[in-house]
């Protein structure tokens, strides 16, 4: 098989596509080659003695402090730094001598007093006999990463931020239900109470008019009849009976149905469901049997039944 030519030629290729390293070893290019990647590399490079004195550089790491390579050539390291930043640096060299390599973020300085951070991999440079001679330090400016990382940061703050107000304003909120569904509660309680009491109260008074009623009121009609005699006695009869009706809900239920009735329309009602005929009614009210028919025709009327075969008086006692 052909072997693949290289457009550069400092690149044999094998027949398998890729780079003769045994060839390129071999090859008196192979240094100048070595120079044309570490210089034209955007990776910032830079060997030193043990002491950390520079003894090459290439220009991406002299750009990125601000200088040109020439200036830096046999300074120590400490140019690019200040003396805050000394401390970081010396206790790198320290993990480099002791492990033979160190990464990390250090800060750096450029000529025109400047600050950056940067991300720093650096080895030791052996000789063939295995010696450490120097060090190889590569670097990388990541402000821009910095830059995006404290944005991050500042955003994250803002979001944790806001999230803690939203729930505070939620637990404010919930608090505020709670007080508020606790007086609700109370006062719920309250009211019941209340009711109960006027409840208990109403029955009382009830009871007090009922034994009123048939202690005192009904023993005296009842001794008045017997002297009395006609429309009289008949008067005094109903009375009695409406004093006993007196806590029915019947006047209440009539006047809830809405049904328009008269003042004596009521009264009318109330003497039929007592058991009245028109007739006696006529005598007590002083008025007619045919007025009283007229009247009971429109009670009829109003409650609906004026042509249904009900009798007045029980529909009348199913209002109660």
């Amino acid at each position: 098989m052909k072997q693949k030519k290289s457009d550069i030629g400092f690149f044999p290729m094998k027949p398998d596509g890729k780079l003769d390293l045994a060839f390129l070893c071999s090859n008196r290019k192979w240094p100048c080659l070595l120079a044309m990647v570490i210089e034209q590399s955007t990776e910032g490079l830079a060997v030193t003695d043990m002491d950390g004195n520079i003894q090459y550089i290439n220009k991406a790491f002299a750009t990125i402090h601000g200088y040109n390579p020439e200036e830096l050539i046999g300074k120590h390291l400490s140019t690019f730094h200040t003396p805050d930043q000394l401390p970081a640096v010396r206790k790198s060299c320290e993990v480099l001598r002791e492990k033979g390599s160190f990464s990390g973020e250090i800060l750096h300085t450029r000529k025109d007093c400047s600050v950056f951070p940067s991300f720093m991999q650096n080895t030791l440079l052996h000789d063939e006999k295995g010696r450490a001679v120097g060090m190889i330090e590569t670097i990388r400016d990541i402000s821009a990463r910095k830059k995006a990382e404290a944005k991050l940061v500042k955003y994250r703050d803002q979001l944790e931020k806001m999230v803690k107000e939203k729930t505070k304003a939620l637990q404010d909120a919930n608090q505020l239900l709670e007080e508020q569904k606790a007086v609700v509660e109370r006062k719920n309680i309250a009211l019941k109470e209340v009711l109960e009491e006027l409840n208990r109260e109403k029955e009382q008074i009830k009871k007090d008019v009922m034994a009123n009623i048939e202690n005192i009121l009904i023993p005296t009609i009842q001794r008045i009849k017997i002297s009395s005699g006609g429309d009289e006695k008949s008067g005094l009869e109903l009375l009695e009976r409406e004093l006993k009706n007196l806590t029915s809900s019947f006047g209440r239920s009539i006047n809830d149905r809405k049904l328009r009735l008269t003042h004596r329309e009521i009264e009318i009602c109330d003497m039929i469901r007592n058991g009245l005929t028109s007739k006696e009614i006529a005598r007590v009210l002083r008025l007619s049997k045919k007025t009283v028919d007229s009247h009971r025709h429109r009670i009829r009327n109003k409650l609906g039944i004026k042509k249904k075969k009900y009798n007045l008086s029980s529909v009348l006692q199913h209002l109660q």
